[in-house]
């Protein structure tokens, strides 16, 4: 077998994934995506508020970076995303799901556009025809419009897939 085949036998794709918190039901499977892959995620936050979940970092092998916010805004926007996501990358994935994460959703799937690689969106935290119910009041039915404002023109068709 030559350099070449060796190299080529033993090729992981760099892989980034945002997401937006650190689920502990979503580790493992990050976890064995990472021995397929040369995976990097990186996380807008730890926890969300209300999570009560505690995280040790020591129990996984996976390379991931939680990034600072900006604290003054209710939205995760990490400046430091856009830059980070323009690395060399074969792969940008995006996990995420609400209107607060947009920003680092949107900074992914425009750096994987700009470096003409694939991007993959991953949801399951909303689905475009869901009823929005009564008791909710115009608040939250407001903040359902913007969302599928925002799925409906930009996350449902600037990815490659989803």
């Amino acid at each position: 077998m030559t350099k070449t085949e060796s190299e080529t036998a033993h090729y992981r794709p760099r892989v980034l994934l945002c997401e937006n918190e650190m689920a502990p039901y979503k580790l493992p499977l990050y976890e064995e995506l990472s021995k397929i892959w040369n995976l990097t995620i990186y996380f807008s936050r730890d926890r969300g508020a209300g999570r009560l979940w505690q995280i040790d970092p020591r129990k996984w092998a996976f390379r991931y970076k939680v990034l600072k916010r900006l604290p003054w805004i209710p939205f995760s926007v990490n400046p430091a995303l856009p830059f980070r996501a323009l690395a060399s990358y074969d792969l940008y994935m995006v996990a995420g799901g609400s209107l607060q994460d947009t920003f680092g959703m949107l900074a992914a799937i425009l750096a994987a556009k700009i470096r003409r690689r694939p991007s993959i969106f991953l949801t399951d935290a909303f689905i475009s025809g869901n009823p929005i119910p009564d008791d909710y009041g115009w608040l939250h039915k407001a903040k359902r419009f913007l969302e599928r404002q925002l799925y409906d023109k930009l996350l449902f068709r600037l990815p490659d897939y989803f």
